[in-house]
């Protein structure tokens, strides 16, 4: 019996050392209120950090982290402008984006830069401002339209000096950040870029609207028809329109449409190829 046993433990030893060992996928951190507005920057000096965008009412700044999650700057962007609604309520827009952050873009001084951009139902703005809130260029009533040219920074996955990060949105509005124990490899990243330039774009402006809005999009070259179709939160479907390549935008009129949050989708042989919220004021 002894030497069954044995026998039977030398057998599980082997079977161990020849099993190959995974390691895990870890949770790093969460970024509270992070939801869908965390994502990582390689800037020119300092190299990667992440960036939280936060565009609430009053506290509107752009935080950037270290690798080891540890605050390395703060922009205060509340001092720059919001947008009024030209419509009845005259809503105040807080929200805005930041493009192209850089150290070395658009003044070669090593302060951190971006290009601000913010708009409502009748007014656009537009400018570039370093970290200390100076700005470098303020066009009013202009919009950087043709986003295709933005840097493709917002991705779930990115290779850092301290190992891969997986970035991940929760339903209860924060960010989560994962350590994999693997790479994203070269040519996952070439080809993640090469098709960028054949896939689909859309943007709706504005957003939020009252009586009518814009959208422009741009289907894959492969596709030559497709659908835009506008559903409620539910689901349920509220408009229908036919859209080809020979065009590049479609124009909305809200009149027919109930106040609300609702979903712009691009959809080609029942596939959502891209899908915006929009939200309608009356």
């Amino acid at each position: 019996m002894k030497k069954v046993l044995l026998l039977l433990v030398i057998s599980l030893t082997q079977l161990f050392i020849t099993l190959p060992l995974y390691s895990q996928i870890t949770l790093e951190t969460i970024y509270p209120h992070a939801k869908t507005k965390l994502y990582m920057v390689n800037l020119e000096i300092s190299g990667m950090k992440y960036l939280f965008k936060n565009d609430s009412i009053g506290n509107r700044f752009l935080k950037f982290y270290n690798l080891d999650h540890t605050l390395w700057k703060t922009i205060n962007c509340n001092p720059f402008p919001t947008m009024v609604n030209c419509g009845g309520s005259g809503s105040t827009i807080y929200i805005f984006d930041a493009l192209y952050i850089s150290e070395n873009l658009f003044e070669c001084d090593g302060y951190v830069e971006f290009m601000y951009c913010s708009h409502s139902d009748c007014r656009w703005f537009t400018a570039v401002y370093n970290e200390l809130g100076t700005p470098l260029l303020i066009a009013d009533s202009t919009a950087p339209l043709v986003k295709a040219n933005t840097p493709q920074q917002f991705r779930p996955i990115y290779n850092t000096p301290v190992g891969t990060k997986l970035i991940l949105s929760h339903l209860n509005g924060s960010a989560k950040v994962y350590d994999l124990p693997c790479t994203l490899t070269t040519d996952i990243d070439r080809s993640y870029n090469n098709s960028t330039t054949d896939q689909t774009e859309m943007n709706v402006f504005p957003n939020p609207g009252y009586y009518q809005n814009t959208v422009e999009y741009k289907l894959p070259v492969a596709i030559n028809q497709a659908e835009l179709i506008i559903t409620d939160l539910t689901g349920h479907e509220i408009k229908r329109y036919q859209i080809d390549n020979n065009f590049s935008n479609i124009l909305i009129s809200q009149s027919e449409i109930a106040p609300g949050t609702y979903f712009y989708s691009l959809v080609s042989d029942k596939k959502v190829l891209e899908s915006r919220k929009v939200i309608i004021l009356k």
